[in-house]
């Protein structure tokens, strides 16, 4: 699933945003390998999500233990 999320998404953006921050974060990927990850990501998607939303989502992660 991770793999075909990475690809870019049309619909399902802000959930998968949630699911790629959480499974990076829980096998140990830092904070600006993270944002690479991420930001990379979204320039696949169509439309991409608002910079501000991603460093939001991203922020709020860091700040609370990784989700299961």
């Amino acid at each position: 699933c991770i793999k075909k999320i990475l690809e870019g998404i049309g619909d399902g953006k802000k959930r998968a945003l949630f699911s790629l921050i959480n499974f990076f974060r829980s096998i140990g990927v830092e904070k600006d390998e993270l944002e690479k990850i991420i930001y990379s990501w979204d320039e696949k998607n169509k439309p991409p999500l608002p910079n501000g939303y991603i460093k939001a989502q991203i922020s709020w992660a860091l700040r609370h233990k990784p989700t299961f």
